[in-house]
Protein backbone atom coordinates (compact mmCIF):
# COMPACT_ATOMS: atom_id res chain seq x y z
CA UNK A 1 0.00 0.00 0.00
CA UNK A 2 1.31 3.40 -0.94
CA UNK A 3 1.58 6.27 1.51
CA UNK A 4 -1.21 8.01 -0.37
CA UNK A 5 -3.52 4.99 0.05
CA UNK A 6 -2.82 4.86 3.80
CA UNK A 7 -3.70 8.54 4.13
CA UNK A 8 -6.97 7.96 2.33
CA UNK A 9 -7.89 5.10 4.67
CA UNK A 10 -7.04 7.22 7.70
CA UNK A 11 -9.23 10.01 6.36
CA UNK A 12 -12.14 7.63 5.90
CA UNK A 13 -11.70 6.38 9.48
CA UNK A 14 -11.76 9.95 10.74
CA UNK A 15 -14.91 10.63 8.75
CA UNK A 16 -16.58 7.55 10.22
CA UNK A 17 -15.57 8.59 13.77
CA UNK A 18 -16.87 12.09 13.19
CA UNK A 19 -20.15 10.64 11.89
CA UNK A 20 -20.49 8.55 15.04
CA UNK A 21 -19.91 11.65 17.17
CA UNK A 22 -22.55 13.52 15.20
CA UNK A 23 -25.00 10.66 15.69
CA UNK A 24 -24.26 10.65 19.45
CA UNK A 25 -24.71 14.42 19.55
CA UNK A 26 -28.04 14.13 17.73
CA UNK A 27 -29.16 11.50 20.24
CA UNK A 28 -28.16 13.82 23.11
CA UNK A 29 -30.15 16.65 21.55
CA UNK A 30 -33.18 14.42 21.14
CA UNK A 31 -32.90 13.29 24.79
CA UNK A 32 -32.59 16.89 25.99
CA UNK A 33 -35.59 17.88 23.89
CA UNK A 34 -37.60 15.06 25.45
CA UNK A 35 -36.59 16.30 28.90
CA UNK A 36 -37.67 19.83 28.03
CA UNK A 37 -41.00 18.55 26.74
CA UNK A 38 -41.53 16.51 29.91
CA UNK A 39 -40.67 19.48 32.13
CA UNK A 40 -43.02 21.71 30.14
CA UNK A 41 -45.82 19.19 30.49
CA UNK A 42 -45.25 19.01 34.24
CA UNK A 43 -45.25 22.80 34.40
CA UNK A 44 -48.49 22.98 32.42
CA UNK A 45 -50.15 20.71 34.97
CA UNK A 46 -48.60 22.43 38.00
CA UNK A 47 -50.81 24.54 40.24
CA UNK A 48 -49.41 26.18 43.36
CA UNK A 49 -51.98 26.71 46.08
CA UNK A 50 -51.82 27.84 49.69
CA UNK A 51 -52.98 25.43 52.41
CA UNK A 52 -54.44 28.37 54.36
CA UNK A 53 -56.17 31.66 53.71
CA UNK A 54 -54.00 34.58 54.68
CA UNK A 55 -51.53 37.27 53.70
CA UNK A 56 -48.24 36.76 51.86
CA UNK A 57 -45.53 38.15 54.15
CA UNK A 58 -42.43 36.99 52.22
CA UNK A 59 -41.60 36.01 48.63
CA UNK A 60 -38.42 33.96 48.25
CA UNK A 61 -38.53 33.14 44.51
CA UNK A 62 -38.49 35.18 41.31
CA UNK A 63 -38.85 34.45 37.58
CA UNK A 64 -35.85 32.97 35.74
CA UNK A 65 -33.89 32.32 38.94
CA UNK A 66 -32.94 28.99 40.53
CA UNK A 67 -34.89 27.62 43.50
CA UNK A 68 -34.44 24.50 45.63
CA UNK A 69 -37.06 22.13 46.96
CA UNK A 70 -36.00 22.98 50.51
CA UNK A 71 -36.68 26.69 49.99
CA UNK A 72 -40.11 28.07 50.86
CA UNK A 73 -41.45 29.95 47.84
CA UNK A 74 -43.82 32.10 49.89
CA UNK A 75 -44.51 32.71 53.56
CA UNK A 76 -48.20 33.18 54.34
CA UNK A 77 -49.62 34.50 57.57
CA UNK A 78 -52.87 32.68 58.21
CA UNK A 79 -56.11 34.56 58.81
CA UNK A 80 -57.46 31.66 60.87
CA UNK A 81 -58.30 32.72 64.40
CA UNK A 82 -59.18 29.23 65.57
CA UNK A 83 -55.78 27.54 65.19
CA UNK A 84 -52.82 27.27 67.53
CA UNK A 85 -49.42 26.03 66.35
CA UNK A 86 -46.77 24.84 68.81
CA UNK A 87 -43.74 22.58 68.91
CA UNK A 88 -42.88 19.71 71.27
CA UNK A 89 -40.10 17.21 71.85
CA UNK A 90 -40.16 13.85 70.07
CA UNK A 91 -41.24 11.90 73.17
CA UNK A 92 -44.23 14.19 73.69
CA UNK A 93 -45.17 14.16 70.00
CA UNK A 94 -45.25 10.36 69.96
CA UNK A 95 -47.68 10.31 72.87
CA UNK A 96 -50.13 12.79 71.26
CA UNK A 97 -52.90 11.78 68.85
CA UNK A 98 -55.05 13.63 66.35
CA UNK A 99 -58.55 14.09 67.72
CA UNK A 100 -57.57 14.28 71.39
CA UNK A 101 -58.93 17.14 73.47
CA UNK A 102 -57.04 20.34 74.19
CA UNK A 103 -57.78 23.53 76.09
CA UNK A 104 -56.52 26.91 74.89
CA UNK A 105 -56.18 29.76 77.36
CA UNK A 106 -55.69 33.43 76.53
CA UNK A 107 -56.24 36.53 78.67
CA UNK A 108 -58.14 34.53 81.26
CA UNK A 109 -60.46 32.96 78.68
CA UNK A 110 -60.51 29.23 77.95
CA UNK A 111 -61.47 27.61 74.66
CA UNK A 112 -62.08 23.90 74.15
CA UNK A 113 -60.26 22.51 71.15
CA UNK A 114 -58.93 19.43 69.40
CA UNK A 115 -55.50 18.33 68.23
CA UNK A 116 -55.68 18.39 64.41
CA UNK A 117 -52.08 17.72 63.39
CA UNK A 118 -49.18 15.76 64.87
CA UNK A 119 -46.18 15.99 62.58
CA UNK A 120 -43.98 12.90 62.23
CA UNK A 121 -40.97 14.85 60.96
CA UNK A 122 -38.73 17.22 62.86
CA UNK A 123 -38.91 20.92 62.05
CA UNK A 124 -35.55 22.15 60.74
CA UNK A 125 -35.84 25.59 62.34
CA UNK A 126 -36.74 24.42 65.86
CA UNK A 127 -35.51 20.82 66.09
CA UNK A 128 -38.95 19.94 67.46
CA UNK A 129 -42.17 18.40 66.14
CA UNK A 130 -45.04 20.59 64.96
CA UNK A 131 -48.46 20.25 66.59
CA UNK A 132 -51.64 22.07 65.57
CA UNK A 133 -54.86 22.48 67.53
CA UNK A 134 -58.17 24.11 66.56
CA UNK A 135 -61.22 25.25 68.44
CA UNK A 136 -64.81 25.57 67.27
CA UNK A 137 -65.69 28.01 70.04
CA UNK A 138 -67.67 30.86 68.40
CA UNK A 139 -66.20 33.36 70.88
CA UNK A 140 -62.60 32.53 70.03
CA UNK A 141 -60.19 35.45 69.76
CA UNK A 142 -56.84 33.97 68.76
CA UNK A 143 -55.36 36.64 66.51
CA UNK A 144 -52.19 35.83 64.58
CA UNK A 145 -49.06 36.20 66.68
CA UNK A 146 -50.85 36.14 70.03
CA UNK A 147 -49.51 34.02 72.89
CA UNK A 148 -51.71 31.18 74.07
CA UNK A 149 -51.38 28.57 76.80
CA UNK A 150 -52.46 25.11 75.68
CA UNK A 151 -53.24 22.10 77.88
CA UNK A 152 -53.40 18.68 76.24
CA UNK A 153 -53.24 15.06 77.36
CA UNK A 154 -49.86 13.54 76.53
CA UNK A 155 -50.16 10.42 78.68
CA UNK A 156 -53.02 8.53 80.23
CA UNK A 157 -53.66 5.38 82.23
CA UNK A 158 -56.84 3.34 82.38
CA UNK A 159 -58.23 1.63 85.48
CA UNK A 160 -55.39 3.06 87.54
CA UNK A 161 -55.02 2.86 91.32
CA UNK A 162 -54.54 6.37 92.66
CA UNK A 163 -53.90 7.95 96.04
CA UNK A 164 -53.56 11.54 97.24
CA UNK A 165 -50.11 12.97 96.55
CA UNK A 166 -49.61 13.90 100.19
CA UNK A 167 -50.03 10.28 101.29
CA UNK A 168 -46.82 9.26 99.48
CA UNK A 169 -43.50 9.45 101.36
CA UNK A 170 -40.00 9.07 99.95
CA UNK A 171 -36.82 7.48 101.20
CA UNK A 172 -34.37 8.82 98.64
CA UNK A 173 -35.97 7.78 95.35
CA UNK A 174 -38.03 4.97 96.87
CA UNK A 175 -41.69 5.88 97.34
CA UNK A 176 -43.78 4.33 100.09
CA UNK A 177 -47.13 4.76 101.81
CA UNK A 178 -48.64 3.71 105.10
CA UNK A 179 -51.63 1.40 105.07
CA UNK A 180 -53.88 0.60 108.00
CA UNK A 181 -53.76 -3.05 109.03
CA UNK A 182 -55.94 -3.64 112.04
CA UNK A 183 -55.04 -0.87 114.45
CA UNK A 184 -51.45 -0.35 113.24
CA UNK A 185 -49.75 1.48 110.38
CA UNK A 186 -47.72 -0.63 107.96
CA UNK A 187 -45.07 0.88 105.70
CA UNK A 188 -45.46 -0.37 102.11
CA UNK A 189 -43.06 0.35 99.23
CA UNK A 190 -44.85 1.46 96.09
CA UNK A 191 -44.08 2.43 92.51
CA UNK A 192 -45.64 5.65 91.30
CA UNK A 193 -46.82 6.44 87.78
CA UNK A 194 -48.66 9.40 86.30
CA UNK A 195 -49.82 12.27 88.49
CA UNK A 196 -52.49 14.89 88.01
CA UNK A 197 -53.44 17.61 90.42
CA UNK A 198 -53.63 16.19 93.94
CA UNK A 199 -53.49 12.51 93.01
CA UNK A 200 -50.80 10.12 91.82
CA UNK A 201 -51.02 6.70 90.16
CA UNK A 202 -49.68 3.64 92.00
CA UNK A 203 -48.49 0.99 89.55
CA UNK A 204 -47.14 -1.51 92.07
CA UNK A 205 -47.34 -2.21 95.81
CA UNK A 206 -51.06 -1.71 96.50
CA UNK A 207 -54.31 -3.46 95.71
CA UNK A 208 -57.81 -2.07 95.23
CA UNK A 209 -58.75 -2.85 98.85
CA UNK A 210 -55.66 -1.30 100.46
CA UNK A 211 -56.55 1.20 103.21
CA UNK A 212 -54.00 3.96 102.61
CA UNK A 213 -53.50 6.45 105.42
CA UNK A 214 -53.92 9.75 103.60
CA UNK A 215 -53.33 12.37 106.28
CA UNK A 216 -49.61 13.21 106.13
CA UNK A 217 -47.69 13.07 109.42
CA UNK A 218 -43.98 13.25 110.10
CA UNK A 219 -44.62 11.31 113.32
CA UNK A 220 -46.06 8.27 111.55
CA UNK A 221 -43.90 5.14 111.82
CA UNK A 222 -44.11 1.53 110.74
CA UNK A 223 -46.02 -0.53 113.35
CA UNK A 224 -47.38 2.55 115.12
CA UNK A 225 -50.87 2.31 116.62
CA UNK A 226 -53.49 4.30 114.70
CA UNK A 227 -57.21 4.87 115.09
CA UNK A 228 -59.69 5.36 112.28
CA UNK A 229 -61.10 8.84 111.89
CA UNK A 230 -62.99 8.44 108.63
CA UNK A 231 -62.93 6.29 105.50
CA UNK A 232 -63.54 7.44 101.94
CA UNK A 233 -62.54 6.91 98.37
CA UNK A 234 -59.66 9.03 97.14
CA UNK A 235 -60.13 11.41 94.22
CA UNK A 236 -59.49 10.19 90.67
CA UNK A 237 -55.91 10.41 89.53
CA UNK A 238 -54.60 10.15 85.99
CA UNK A 239 -56.72 11.82 83.32
CA UNK A 240 -59.46 9.60 81.96
CA UNK A 241 -59.19 6.99 84.71
CA UNK A 242 -61.32 5.83 87.58
CA UNK A 243 -59.84 5.50 91.04
CA UNK A 244 -60.50 2.28 92.89
CA UNK A 245 -58.11 2.56 95.82
CA UNK A 246 -59.64 3.00 99.25
CA UNK A 247 -58.20 5.76 101.43
CA UNK A 248 -58.25 6.16 105.17
CA UNK A 249 -57.68 9.11 107.46
CA UNK A 250 -56.17 7.97 110.72
CA UNK A 251 -54.83 9.60 113.83
CA UNK A 252 -51.71 8.31 115.56
CA UNK A 253 -51.84 7.04 119.12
Amino acid sequence: MTARGAAVDAGKANINATGAQIDAGDAGVDQAAAGVASAQLALDYTKVTSPVSGTVTAKNVSAHNMASQQQAAYVIESDAQDKVVFYVAEKTAKSMTVGSAATMKKDGQSYKGTITLVSDTVDDSTGLFKIEARTSDPDVDLTTGSEVTLDAVTQQAKDALTVPVNSVYYDGTQAYVYVKQGDTAKKVKVTTGLSEGDTVEITDGLTADSDVITNYSTQLRDGQKVSLRSSKKSAAGAAGTEDNTASTEASTN
